[in-house]
């Protein structure tokens, strides 16, 4: 009961997995409905007064209730709880509206929704609470339609009423509904999609795998595997003309040589494994064969793969034990690699998933926010509040507009190979600047450029472009106008091989405890952050494709020092 009613372990992972909402991105859906519950309580106590339907007027409280409740739970992240105080408050109110009015208005289709709200907020991870959820919606709905439990004498409605509000109801119903099972069927196309991806990726290193395999074996077939012979007594070792070959001697160079030396050509860290497996073959008669480490004559390491097997006398004591080494780098080089591109496919696929999810919840706020404003100024009558509205609606497309432009810098930054030319610091500051020009109080920010006229970089000028945009429009929408100089520096210094560009302001800051996460996808440090939490991590990833890198210094209520480090010349930069 405790993970029901308290803190939820899970509900602070930040780990993102396919097939199923993460618990961050469920508590921002959480949120939203609540707003958009209080925006439906208030919508309906405008639409029940305008009808004369009084009796209901109050009970919306419990509705606006129950979600300000929500809200304030999410803030001190009981989020089960929070989810409880939305969907049953609601069902209270569910219950008592629909034993009031007739079944014509369609009051009995907003059960199926808590249903299925119960279902998408709660998920697998919480089904205890959605199940009784569910079955709670099912109670109430048996008890007010077959049952005399809750007897309140029915309203008398008018016809007009009763039509609006079945098609009120039928149209918050379908929206809600359409809205949570698209949600649902969009997660589990992308799993689907994302998961055909990885397959054919896994076939296709597979069959690499295969053709390298195959190349081994046919090695191995033009060339018999070493033979090494131990003679246990004497402590003398026999080695093939075959393993001198793979160890880069000549053939008959070293036949002879003592277990002792033999055993200085392992390496260290795979030395004692194979005195363990010895041991054990000698004494116990266990399998020897181990995948292992041995120097060659240029003094680099190969794989090789070594078995044996001894021989007892009557006593039980080894004489004798031969064996046989094959060359087995290439196939080493060729796991390796597939690990290599194994761990970047997971990579990916987290990368993957972060973005799906969190795209699809940043342009899903936007929209619903637009939804609400549109409701808003269709039902009001005041024009100072139509203006209001359409001011924020504005708001709201100038973010989804904001946000689209990151997508497509990640998205390009990703496909495109990068443009090495020649490069002017001076122009492509102030282009920049020149695009930041109606940034909000950016006249109220002195901004200098420290730095040579005519310092020239080789490199790619667009993604340069979009890095130094996303850390200067930071430092102007997180500044301190409260202060005598607000200011942001620009500063460049170029050496030998790199330059150092840095931005530098007195504005907010960061907290030391958010410095680590800033450059992570979708990551905002403060709730209050209109941004898509995307500008700082595709800065970082242009700046690798630069070969470079961003490290930032700051420090609460002083300010923040942004600083890139990109190769000066091309011939300095890794190819793309």
């Amino acid at each position: 009961m405790a993970s029901i009613f308290g803190k939820n372990s899970n509900d602070t992972t930040s780990t993102e997995s396919f097939g199923a909402w993460t618990i961050a991105k469920r508590v921002k859906l959480t949120r939203n409905i609540a707003l958009l519950a209080i925006g439906v309580a208030l919508f309906y106590i405008i639409f029940d007064y305008s009808y004369g339907a009084y009796e209901y007027l109050w009970y919306y409280v419990i509705l606006l209730a129950g979600s300000t409740l929500c809200l304030t739970l999410i803030k001190y992240e009981l989020y089960t709880l929070a989810k409880i105080s939305l969907l049953v408050p609601g069902l209270m109110l569910l219950a008592i509206l629909a034993a009031w009015e007739t079944r014509e208005t369609g009051i009995y289709m907003y059960f199926l929704v808590v249903a299925l709200g119960a279902i998408t907020l709660f998920g697998t991870e919480e089904k205890f609470a959605a199940i009784m959820i569910g079955l709670l919606t099912f109670v109430i709905f048996y008890i007010v339609y077959f049952t005399d439990i809750i007897d309140y004498e029915p309203l008398d409605l008018s016809e007009e009423y009763i039509k609006n509000s079945l098609l009120i109801n039928y149209t918050i119903c379908l929206i809600a509904t359409m809205t949570m099972v698209y949600y649902i069927l969009s997660i589990s196309l992308n799993y689907e999609r994302s998961m055909h991806e990885t397959q054919q990726d896994l076939l296709v290193l597979t069959e690499e795998l295969d053709k390298s395999r195959n190349k081994f074996e046919l090695a191995i077939k033009g060339s018999s595997a070493g033979i090494w012979d131990w003679d246990i007594k004497e402590g003398k070792l026999y080695i093939s003309p075959q393993v001198m070959r793979m160890l880069g001697y000549e053939e008959r160079e070293r036949t002879d040589i003592s277990y002792e030396e033999f055993f200085s050509y392992i390496h260290p860290a795979d030395a004692p494994l194979i005195e363990t497996l010895l041991k054990n073959h000698l004494k116990n008669r266990e399998k020897f064969e181990v995948e292992c480490r041995v120097k060659n004559k240029d003094g680099e390491y190969i794989w090789v793969l070594d078995t044996g097997q001894a021989e007892w006398n009557n006593a039980g004591r080894a004489q004798r034990m031969v064996g046989s080494i094959v060359d087995i780098t290439e196939r080493k080089k060729a796991e390796q690699l597939v690990n290599e591109k194994n761990n970047k496919l997971r990579k990916a696929n987290e990368e993957l998933d972060r973005f799906v999810y969190s795209t699809s919840h940043d342009l899903r706020a936007p929209l619903s926010s637009l939804l609400g404003l549109i409701n808003i100024a269709e039902v009001s009558d005041n024009l100072d509040e139509k203006h209001r509205c359409l001011e924020m609606m504005r708001n709201r497309v100038n973010t989804l507009n904001g946000f689209i432009a990151d997508i497509i810098s990640y998205s390009r930054n990703t496909r495109l190979d990068v443009k090495k030319e020649k490069v002017d610091l001076n122009q492509v500051v102030d282009e920049v600047l020149s695009g930041l020009e109606y940034f909000e109080h950016q006249k109220d920010i002195r901004i200098e450029k420290v730095f040579e006229p005519d310092l020239e970089i080789k490199c790619d000028k667009s993604r340069l472009k979009v890095i130094l945009s996303n850390l200067i429009s930071n430092a102007l929408k997180y500044h301190n106008l409260d202060q005598p100089d607000p200011f942001i520096l620009i500063k460049a210094e170029k050496f030998e091989k790199m330059v150092q560009i840095d931005v530098i302001d007195n504005g907010l800051g960061v907290d030391e405890e958010y410095l680590e996460r800033i450059f992570d996808m979708f990551y905002r440090a403060s709730e209050n952050s209109d941004g898509s939490g995307l500008g700082l991590y595709i800065a970082q990833e242009m700046a690798a494709k630069l070969n470079g890198f961003i490290t930032v210094d700051s420090k609460k209520d002083t300010g923040s020092t942004f600083r890139l480090i990109i190769p000066r010349m091309a011939k300095y930069m890794k190819e793309a």
